[in-house]
């Protein structure tokens, strides 16, 4: 597989190859499916990228969330809305899977997940008619589902190829949301998080000035796509990302931190062949280089490709 470009990578991130990204993300990262545990990027798990673990040895395992812990959270954070009960749209939303993800994410403190779940609730609430598709964002520049994994993992690419003037905080935080709700719309059963690509060889600061957007971005992770993103690749970044990245990164759940990989499109490539498979790299690569090339560039479909739907 082919260079895109060359790029020095600069010190101090996380994972110093692919080999050893994937493995801090094997230690910091899991995903679940009712009551099991999934390691689904773990090398070794076999030909289907996934490693199950059995509901008995789950059980056993301090992160197992009950029945009943899973309920009271729902309960509590119906309570905190100050509601009678919750809509078919809410109690949707509300699967075991996800709900388990908040009493991880606070240490089973029924309480603690009930507010940010009820937080989750109230902005879908409010963005009912986006999510579902009864309203259309103002599409900004380039955020989309390229592919799916040879697992079923969704693989999300940004660029900044097609910016010419800044985005619109709030424009950006509901294309952002569209396309995540997508990606967990066309997710398999056995799958519940994504990979994310941010292409930045043609990011300008001059229009990413204004961090707002960025940062309710960040705000979506914490709360309605929370534990969404196995890995987030930022790919070709210049030096002037710094002082952005400065300003972002104290938003993002420390999880989510972890996830976080300065690589160059080489490197990430590498990394998403493991991740996804062949077909799916290659497929990034096409679009990188199409983006690094004279021309009209790899021109976007909203909120996701062909290949992508379902």
């Amino acid at each position: 597989m082919g260079t895109c470009c060359s790029y020095e990578r600069p010190q101090g991130l996380l994972g110093e190859t692919p080999n050893e990204f994937v493995s801090e993300l094997d230690r910091s990262t899991y995903s679940i499916s009712g009551s099991i545990q999934e390691h689904d990027i773990t090398p070794d798990a076999g030909a289907g990228g996934v490693k199950r673990a059995s509901l008995k040895q789950e059980k056993s395992n301090p992160t197992y969330q009950s029945e009943e812990q899973i309920n009271s959270v729902v309960v509590f954070a119906q309570r905190t809305l100050g509601l009678a009960t919750l809509s078919d749209w809410q109690k949707a939303w509300c699967t075991p899977s996800r709900i388990s993800i908040f009493l991880r994410g606070r240490k089973g403190d029924v309480e603690a997940a009930g507010k940010l779940v009820a937080q989750a609730l109230q902005w879908r609430d409010q963005h009912q008619a986006l999510l579902t598709g009864k309203c259309i964002p103002r599409w900004q520049g380039d955020m989309r589902l390229l592919c799916q994994g040879h697992a079923g993992h969704p693989l999300l690419y940004a660029s900044h190829r097609f910016q010419t003037e800044s985005y619109n905080p709030q424009d950006m935080v509901e294309h952002a949301a569209v396309v995540l709700e997508t990606a967990v719309r066309i997710m398999p059963p056995s799958v519940h998080q994504i990979d994310a690509v941010f292409d930045l060889k043609h990011f300008q600061i001059r229009y990413n000035l204004d961090p707002r957007g960025a940062i309710a971005a960040a705000e979506l992770l914490k709360y309605a796509f929370r534990d969404v993103l196995r890995c987030i690749l930022i790919v070709d970044a210049p030096a002037a990302l710094s002082m952005f990245w400065s300003l972002v990164k104290p938003t993002l759940p420390e999880g989510t931190r972890r996830k976080v990989a300065f690589l160059s499109s080489e490197k990430a490539l590498e990394l998403v062949t493991q991740l996804q498979g062949s077909q799916a790299a290659s497929h990034l690569e096409e679009v990188m280089r199409a983006n690094r090339l004279p021309g009209p560039g790899a021109v976007p479909s909203f909120p996701c490709e062909q290949a992508c739907k379902v």
